[in-house]
């Protein structure tokens, strides 16, 4: 950078700092992630059960398939309300529902199944409340009455 000129500097700092913000800016997060383990009543996995999870606010759905290890996992999913239905040929139908996503979360749901036909089914609602296993970090909506009241003790100083 020796042989550069002054304004040829300014540029470059400009430049990596406008990467840098952009950076950041993507680091945003405004999706969450549900995961878990299908396995049956003796504790074995279930391959290539279909999970069918449901945003039940807005009708949103996606279809996963559960690995050779009983795994499913769905990220991007939009923030909501969720409801998780899994089938299995040989096995009752098992519906989650109560369960809710927020900003960067990812939450764990594992289900088992029970021996018996499919048009039995199993549901269970009002999931105990997620916490988060997977990810050590924190997060947390903020509103603005918050952002209000912490810009006040700023000013106070």
């Amino acid at each position: 950078m020796a042989g550069l000129s002054l304004r040829a500097r300014v540029c470059r700092v400009f430049a990596l700092l406008t990467l840098l913000n952009a950076t950041i800016a993507f680091g945003q997060v405004v999706t969450g992630t549900i995961l878990g383990r299908v396995t049956d009543a003796t504790g074995a996995v279930v391959p290539n059960a279909t999970v069918q999870i449901q945003n039940v606010e807005t009708g949103f759905s996606r279809a996963e398939q559960t690995d050779s290890g009983g795994r499913y996992l769905s990220r991007n999913l939009p923030l909501g309300m969720y409801s998780i239905t899994v089938q299995q040929a040989g096995f009752r139908t098992e519906v989650r529902s109560g369960i809710v996503l927020t900003v960067a979360s990812e939450v764990t749901v594992n289900v088992e199944l029970a021996v018996g036909n499919v048009q039995e089914k199993v549901e269970v609602t009002a999931e105990a409340p997620t916490v988060e296993t997977t990810n050590a970090t924190i997060s947390g909506l903020v509103n603005q009455d918050q952002i209000k009241r912490s810009a006040a003790k700023w000013k106070e100083r």
